[in-house]
């Protein structure tokens, strides 16, 4: 199976994006955006996992990390594709993200605090935050991944200029360019793909 292939169809949003920015003719760049996602995804799930070996620290170091790698992800997306946008602009979007991802990641969110717990526990407590932490972090980074590239294509398909659109805007349409349950299918998919990933040795290769 290819390295970009997600059962949420990521690709197919790549492309769209490549088409609403309309550089159609560069038919890699689905592939390199894809595979940033892809990319960062595994790099906050490994990191955070050996957050998880620390005691009572690991889930605010794994949260860390995952809020790192997010923002990694989204410059370099921004990167990607040639596009420039203010610092002030990537955080009120970065922040409307979260906002809306909160919403459809309630149980996920919650694993933090189980993640916390188990950490306490030598040995079989210690196992269950390594793997609890690396799932949590790699779901949260790429579903981040999957719904600011469907942000950016409902601003370029609108022709507005980001740099130039309000906090308020910027924060309705992170809010409402993904639905509830389609947040929640993004993460049901991503975790299964961990799992699939993790099984195939990907992530110790990874390491």
């Amino acid at each position: 199976m290819s390295e970009i292939h997600h059962a949420y169809h990521l690709l197919k949003i790549a492309t769209e994006l490549v088409e609403a920015i309309d550089k159609e003719a560069d038919a890699a760049l689905p592939h390199k955006i894809a595979s940033t996602v892809k990319a960062c995804s595994k790099g906050a799930a490994i990191a955070s996992a050996a957050a998880g070996a620390l005691p009572g620290a690991g889930s605010v170091v794994a949260a860390t990390i995952s809020a790192g790698c997010i923002w990694g992800m989204y410059v370099k997306i921004n990167s990607d594709i040639g596009l420039s946008i203010s610092s002030n602009i990537l955080k009120t979007l970065a922040s409307g993200i979260a906002t809306n991802l909160a919403v459809g990641a309630v149980g996920y969110l919650a694993g933090f605090a189980l993640g916390f717990a188990a950490s306490f526990i030598p040995v079989v407590g210690t196992a269950v935050s390594v793997t609890t932490f690396g799932i949590l972090c790699y779901v949260l980074t790429l579903t981040s991944g999957y719904v600011y590239l469907k942000l950016l294509i409902h601003v370029f398909r609108t022709g507005k200029d980001i740099n130039l659109m309000s906090a308020e805007d910027l924060e309705n349409v992170a809010k409402d360019v993904c639905s509830k349950d389609e947040i929640k299918d993004v993460m049901k998919e991503a975790k299964a793909e961990y799992k699939r990933d993790e099984k195939n040795g990907d992530f110790k290769q990874a390491r």
